[in-house]
């Protein structure tokens, strides 16, 4: 899944557009091509892996 992410200052990103893995594909039901989102992710195996993700309000 491709996501474009604010700055991440924990991590001394920039704003990017980049590739993410989803842990479960459950997570995006509900949420379409578009939507603002929150989302939390982790690093596995050199991949970034979305675990959690709602859309905005």
């Amino acid at each position: 899944m491709k996501l474009a992410h604010g700055p991440i200052a924990s991590l001394k990103w920039p704003a990017l557009t980049m590739n993410f893995q989803i842990k479960e594909h459950t997570l995006m039901q509900g949420i379409k091509v578009g939507d603002g989102v929150a989302f939390n992710f982790i690093q596995s195996n050199g991949d970034y892996v979305i675990t959690h993700i709602q859309p905005r309000k």
